[in-house]
């Protein structure tokens, strides 16, 4: 199949493009997160080193519980949930109360914060794979891939940028809200046949049509 062939399926099969868009939107977001956090040298320490430390123990938390929460409760809830926990986290990371001297509410739901975030990074390129159909899946994860790198770029930028707390932490919630709701609109791929063309994209949109009143075009 060219790649002029794949493109116009996607007009032809409207829903893998909602379903692409989706994919696109949410690994750009991920990767923003990710890395404004773990290139943020005030979030967990009080030194490079130490920042380096925190967001280590983080990642390796992160992407050992994703395996086991994906199969208890599916990729779906499991993506909708890392990201309403990370958006959670900034926004309570506002609150200005210190513990002690060297910890705050920040420093603890930072670090929470990136926990969820290495896990939804874990689980959004496993249903990159899995949503999209065989016949489109280079192409699209290219595509993710691609935005997804851009995004990485300018997250520690946005971290260290001349910004209140107030301000750079509400911006991360709300990315990663707005994650969450896009999330919404991807199917369920736990015990589903990966599809092989854009058609079988098609018939599991059928299948799984109505996500909290969210209704899909589906081409005839």
């Amino acid at each position: 199949m060219s790649v002029l062939q794949q493109l116009l399926e996607f007009k032809k099969y409207p829903a893998m493009l909602v379903e692409t868009a989706c994919i696109c939107w949410a690994t750009m977001v991920t990767a923003f997160l990710f890395n404004g956090l773990a290139f943020g040298w005030d979030r967990f320490g009080d030194s490079r080193y130490e920042n380096y430390l925190y967001v280590g123990l983080g990642e390796v938390i992160g992407n050992f519980s994703v395996l086991l929460v994906l199969k208890i409760i599916g990729r779906k809830v499991a993506l909708v949930s890392f990201y309403i926990g990370a958006s959670t986290c900034f926004f309570l990371g506002i609150i200005n109360y210190k513990f002690s001297t060297h910890w705050n509410v920040e420093r603890v739901m930072s670090m929470f914060a990136q926990i969820l975030t290495t896990a939804s990074f874990c689980n959004i390129w496993l249903i990159t794979g899995e949503v999209t159909a065989t016949t489109h899946r280079g192409m699209v994860t290219s595509m993710a891939n691609v935005f997804s790198a851009v995004c990485a770029f300018f997250g520690p930028i946005v971290s260290a940028a001349d910004l209140t707390n107030v301000q750079r932490l509400s911006f991360f919630g709300s990315l990663a809200a707005l994650a969450a709701l896009s999330s919404l609109l991807f199917p369920e791929t736990r015990g589903v046949e990966i599809p092989a063309t854009a058609k079988d994209v098609r018939e599991r949109r059928r299948k799984q049509r109505m996500i909290f009143k969210v209704r899909l075009p589906v081409s005839s």
